[in-house]
């Protein structure tokens, strides 16, 4: 797809037009499209991922609801080069809205499409930001696997700078997994393809990492201080503080109050800013450990906690050496409770997001750590002893005098104090034993417990909706059997007196409305009563109910399943549970949203059923508005399914809810 000469022109023409008329995105949206929808579909999918590029601005929609609205465009046209096209524009901004799991999602579909069409650089370009995704969440190994695909592909196309970039990014996933030495070769090849400044800078501040950990110490700060030359020369957004958080990394190692005052440099420029926060949690972490090293706990605590908090906040998956220097801090100052749960804690993490190779580095890491730590003591405890024994080379003819009493003093006080070190290291480990047993006593009774609860609360749950199961079935018979039946001999008698003396026109229309309530009857019983899935395509069986409540209501419902066969071939139970949640979200939306528009998606992936529920409607306050009826009983579903539910609603901008159900392991 390529943009028209005069599109930037039409483009800056809407945006001044919007800049003058609105404020909320759900307007700005409406009025965009208002504007382009006589354009032909190309031009409008052109113009709404050009916009998307544009820089954020209350007076635009986000680049999120502009991607979407390509990709409806061109699902809807049969576009299949704007749809490819659209979900990369799509996964692109959802990962810079940290939204990992659905850019996923989108990038794969783009990938899927492109590589139908052979269109190899497109498959590039998504393979590229797969990896930039998965280094984000921490997944080192998936990044590099995606940069490599894509580097592959660079190279086929004589990219030079494209795969300068790729092997950046690779040098940089292998920095985090300490393989330094594989690094610097990734990193050196970079620079030698001559890349441009907006690129240079970033390998050169990754090989000075890569540098620093191999010990050279003078020459990673010859590559730090270039790349935060090169930032101040091309005034590149921030690019300077990345060089500024190398330095204190490095400084940390070799001149500690330099490393602080870079630090608090970084944090003056960016503790309110809510953008960069990862770069805030490298600062505070190597601040929190400079301070230990210094034996300053309070000021170590402090910044580890902020550094903690922020990690949570940014989804960090190296959130696990922050937990463990925490450990070291609590076991310090004597805090063994605090020390526990932060150990047990990293190795929860460590666990599930490191490989064997990674632990092994981690560990090596901690062990390094807590010999140095024990070195400088060492070293404190030297030092106190030279004071010592410069005091008795001052004193040395009044020692003399008092050598023996001294010598057997000095024996019978080392003799003592071994004994007494001994014994209090036995206590404090015995003391530590016990600790470490109750508490894990109080873990496992915990655990039993929680699971007691949950199972009974799934008893519950199942129960609940069993009976409104069966309640559902004793009206839809009451309906079918009862007041239908009454209503349909009702309309017979009427029928057969009308052809016995004729009917008049009010007559006709007490019939004609009587017919249309029996027909509204049958329709609610057949709604009560449990479909019939077995015999019947799932897929055919939601879109029937769909076509149904649409032309009853007036409201376009529009689906999408992905991939079809396998939606068809889910299990029984699931099938069931799946069909009534979908039926309260529609009636909840009917009754209460206002909206006029509803998209469903179905997608199996990675063993996972996830159902998208979007509508354009009044939306609701997530915070404040009580959980009604319908949907604590789709709660109650998708929670007996083991599934996770989540809202994204704001009012005037409409709803979306994702259900996430496992369907395989």
């Amino acid at each position: 797809m390529r943009l028209q000469r005069l599109l930037p022109i039409f483009i800056l023409f809407i945006v001044t037009g919007l800049q003058s008329s609105y404020s909320q995105q759900s307007v700005l949206m409406k009025a965009f499209e208002e504007r382009i929808e006589s354009l032909p579909y190309q031009i409008q999918i052109d113009t709404l991922l050009s916009t998307s590029l544009l820089p954020v601005s209350d007076s635009l929609p986000g680049a999120i609801v502009l991607a979407k609205k390509a990709l409806e465009i061109s699902l809807k046209n049969h576009y299949i080069i704007g749809s490819a096209i659209s979900y990369q524009y799509l996964g692109n901004a959802q990962f810079l809205e940290d939204q990992f799991d659905r850019a996923l999602i989108n990038l794969e579909a783009g990938i899927k499409i492109y590589d139908s069409l052979k269109d190899t650089e497109g498959v590039m370009n998504c393979q590229k930001s797969m990896g930039s995704v998965y280094m984000k969440m921490g997944n080192y190994d998936e990044a590099i696997k995606r940069y490599l695909i894509a580097m592959k592909i660079a190279e086929q196309l004589l990219g030079k700078d494209t795969t300068a970039e790729i092997y950046g990014h690779i040098g940089t996933a292998l920095n985090y997994q300490r393989k330094y030495d594989q690094a610097i070769s990734y990193l050196e090849t970079a620079l030698s393809k001559n890349p441009p400044l907006s690129i240079k800078h970033k390998i050169l501040n990754s090989l000075g990492i890569s540098i620093k950990h191999t010990g050279d110490f003078k020459k990673a700060e010859e590559y730090y201080l270039e790349s935060a030359r090169i930032c101040v020369e091309t005034q590149t957004d921030m690019c300077e503080v990345y060089a500024y958080n190398s330095l204190v990394s490095l400084y940390r190692e070799i001149d500690q109050p330099k490393a602080i005052q870079y630090a608090h440099k970084i944090i003056d420029q960016l503790e309110n800013v809510k953008r960069n926060k990862e770069i805030l949690v490298s600062v505070y972490n190597n601040l929190g450990a400079i301070y230990m090293d210094q034996l300053k706990y309070d000021q170590t605590i402090f910044y580890l906690k902020k550094a903690l908090a922020l990690s949570k906040e940014t989804h960090q998956g190296n959130r696990y050496i922050i937990h463990a220097n925490l450990s070291f801090a609590y076991e310090d100052t004597k805090q063994y409770k605090l020390a526990l749960e932060h150990i047990t804690t990293y190795w929860q993490f460590k666990d599930s997001l490191l490989s064997v190779e990674k632990s092994k580095l981690v560990e090596e890491y901690l062990t390094k750590f807590q010999v140095e730590k024990k070195e400088k003591e060492i070293m404190l405890l030297k030092k106190d002893k030279e004071l010592q024994e410069a005091k008795l080379a001052n004193n040395k003819a009044e020692l003399h005098k008092q050598a023996l009493i001294r010598n057997t003093s000095i024996a019978s006080s080392i003799l003592i104090i071994t004994v007494m070190f001994v014994m209090f290291v036995f206590y404090r480990q015995k003391t530590k034993d016990k600790e470490l047993l109750a508490q894990q006593a109080k873990e496992v009774a915990k655990q039993k417990k929680l699971e007691l609860i949950r199972t009974h609360e799934i008893k519950t749950i199942q129960a609940s909706i069993e009976g409104q199961e069966h309640e559902r079935q004793r009206i839809a018979k009451e309906l079918h059997d009862g007041i239908a039946g009454s209503l349909a001999s009702i309309k017979l008698s009427l029928s057969q007196l009308t052809d016995k003396y004729g009917a008049s026109e009010p007559l006709k229309k007490i019939i004609t409305n009587l017919n249309d309530t029996y027909e509204e009857v049958r329709t609610i019983s057949h709604h009560l009563t449990p479909p019939r899935i077995t015999n019947t395509s799932f897929i055919e069986l939601i879109d029937n109910y769909l076509k149904e409540l649409s032309a009853l209501c007036k409201i376009h419902i529009g689906t999408h399943y992905y991939p079809k066969d396998k939606i068809d071939q889910l299990p029984e139970h699931i099938k069931s549970e799946i069909y009534r949640i979908l039926q309260e979200l529609i009636t909840n939306i009917i009754k209460h949203s206002q909206a006029k528009h509803i998209e469903i998606n179905f997608t199996i992936t990675d063993g996972r059923l996830s159902l998208l529920v979007e509508d354009n409607g009044v939306g609701f306050n997530t915070q404040t508005t009580t959980t009604g009826i319908g949907l604590r009983n789709i709660v109650s579903r998708v929670e007996l399914l083991h599934g996770e539910i989540d809202i994204d609603s704001y009012l005037g901008r409409g709803t979306i809810l994702n259900i996430a159900i496992p369907i395989s392991g």
